[in-house]
């Protein structure tokens, strides 16, 4: 279903990975970006043989990458997969803007036709407290 769709997956915990799970269980080539010490949910137990089953759960059938995202190198990397891929799924913490990594590692400016899914939805969502 999802054979030509490429997600670019940098949510960690349970939703985010849950949602593109579903995705590279229908197909989707879905690249995991995880920072250098690993994904928390690699914390969770159960664990059999050391490895925890929530996480090898929620990111099968997924490649996976290590990046530290405050490394202009891996900033440079992450722009040349957002330009590669249909989608960007990112449930970060939200932040001040004046303590945002610049530039944020998302499609805006990088000339991709990327669609940019963020804790709150897609980005035609009405936001929480809004008017619909």
């Amino acid at each position: 279903m999802l054979d030509d769709i490429r997600v670019l997956d940098f949510s960690h915990v349970y939703f985010g990975p849950y949602s593109t799970m579903i995705m590279a269980d229908m197909g989707a080539d879905v690249i995991k970006i995880e920072p250098p010490w690993g994904e928390i949910a690699r914390l969770y137990p159960p664990h059999f043989g050391g490895v925890s089953s929530v996480f090898h759960y929620l990111d099968r059938n997924k490649k996976g990458v290590s990046l530290n995202l405050k490394d202009p190198k891996a900033k440079e990397i992450i722009y040349e997969l957002v330009k590669q891929c249909d989608v960007v799924v990112e449930n970060f913490k939200r932040i001040a803007p004046a303590s945002r990594p610049s530039p944020a590692p998302t499609a805006a400016g990088t000339g991709s036709q990327a669609t940019t899914w963020t804790r709150r939805g897609p980005p035609s969502s009405p936001q929480p407290g809004t008017a619909t």
